[in-house]
């Protein structure tokens, strides 16, 4: 797996609407997949 993905573990917050947006604010955020989105692979 780690030849085509990387994983990257972060904090889980129950303020979304804080910490999780659909843009990306500056250089230092990352992208942030949540079960929503990987639902459909599984």
């Amino acid at each position: 797996l780690g030849n085509i993905a990387t994983i990257t573990f972060g904090l889980q917050t129950k303020d979304k609407d804080t910490y999780v947006k659909n843009i990306k604010i500056d250089n230092e955020w990352e992208l942030c997949y949540t079960g929503r989105d990987i639902s459909r692979y599984y």
